[in-house]
């Protein structure tokens, strides 16, 4: 991932953490505060981004709810905020991801032990 070309925004700044994170891999000094200076954001702001994003993409909480839990006071600022940093709205990444999840359908097996996964089809 790192050497490949990166236009999304998205991808773009987690691709800086991760870079960072590698160049200073041996610096026991090198933590949070450090991570921030080198990627020009405060440490909230970089725990903020990075929270949000997992919290959208790994719970069924509402975009106003992660609003709160990541620290901002007003939902309707973090989704321009959010839009504005990863050129992708917070509600988007979420229909994203079901629509991701719709492609496929889970079918009980013959057995108990396995389950499998089977892309239903688009029929339109």
């Amino acid at each position: 991932m790192l050497k490949e070309k990166v236009d999304n925004p998205q991808t773009k700044f987690l691709k800086q953490v991760i870079e960072s994170i590698h160049t200073y891999l041996v610096d026991t000094n090198f933590g949070p505060t450090q991570l921030a200076k080198e990627i020009g954001l405060s440490e909230s702001q970089i725990y903020r981004k990075l929270k949000a994003k997992e919290l959208i993409e790994t719970t069924d909480k509402t975009i106003s709810e992660i609003a709160y839990q990541v620290g901002f006071n007003d939902p309707s600022w973090f989704s321009r905020a959010f839009k504005k940093e990863f050129n992708l709205a917070p509600s988007d990444i979420h229909k994203q991801l079901i629509k991701r999840i719709l492609q496929f359908n889970f079918t009980s097996p013959c057995n108990n032990s396995t389950r499998l996964l089977f892309p239903i089809k688009n029929y339109s």
